[in-house]
């Protein structure tokens, strides 16, 4: 179901997924923290949250992408 949902959204001309939820389950379909990306949650005070995820559907996608999300 997962894989099918990224290709939906990759057909559909997205490049990126994010979400929020626990990164043992997540982090098996490919999601990375967005920290890693310099991309971090409104709420993260830490600046190294693992629940708020990143999924490149395109490689390099977010090279040299920056922000704050605030995301549910």
């Amino acid at each position: 179901m997962m894989t099918e949902a990224f290709r939906i959204a990759k057909d559909m001309g997205f490049t990126s997924i994010f979400l929020c939820g626990n990164p043992d389950f997540y982090h098996k379909f490919g999601f990375k923290g967005s920290y890693e990306y310099e991309i971090f949650h409104i709420a993260d005070k830490t600046e190294k949250a693992e629940w708020c995820m990143a999924l490149e559907l395109i490689p390099g996608a977010l090279t040299r992408k920056a922000g704050t999300i605030n995301i549910q």
